[in-house]
């Protein structure tokens, strides 16, 4: 008997748990990523876009265009940090711009490149943050090296203040 009813319990988790994870996916761009389960400290909020291309007919995932990250750094006062990572490749004279809806136009500087790509890193003010949280759409405007045209990254803020407040 009790064998039979830890089994159904199972058989119940195997089939709801799959659900629930696929709800959440696509009902929300912003993830949670803790490095230890039992530390809130070590989390982050991201959200990745890649770029997909039409192969031999089929849509396909052929690499990362876009990774943001939004974390709180220090010990004794807790500030919200962002980090922008693009691919390797870009124009770094030219920087970043980013724009929050219809918001003036911010430009960034990238801080550096690894073999991940390059960073935008930052403080975020209370204004921009503000403007994340109340925003629908973050544009990310970057050139390719070598090329005059800037290319745009729209990345969906749905989501993006509850999972913020996961960080608090």
């Amino acid at each position: 008997m009790k064998i039979t009813s830890l089994l159904l319990v199972l058989i119940i988790a195997l089939v709801l748990g799959p659900l629930k994870l696929l709800e959440a996916a696509s009902n929300d761009n912003w993830k949670l990523v803790c490095k230890k389960d039992d530390d809130p400290r070590s989390c982050h909020i991201e959200q990745r876009i890649f770029l997909n291309k039409k192969v031999d007919g089929e849509q396909k995932q052929v690499g990362r265009l876009l990774n943001i990250s939004v974390f709180y750094t220090g010990k004794d006062e807790r500030k919200p940090f962002i980090i922008f990572q693009l691919p390797l490749g870009v124009d770094l004279q030219a920087g970043m711009a980013l724009q929050i809806d219809k918001s003036a136009e911010l430009k960034a500087p990238f801080a550096k490149c690894t073999n991940d790509g390059c960073e935008v890193r930052s403080l975020m003010t209370r204004e921009l943050l503000d403007q994340l949280k109340k925003g629908t759409t973050l544009k990310v405007g970057f050139r390719p090296h070598g090329v005059e045209r800037t290319m745009v990254v729209n990345v969906d803020l749905m989501g993006f203040t509850r999972a913020f407040s996961w960080l608090d």
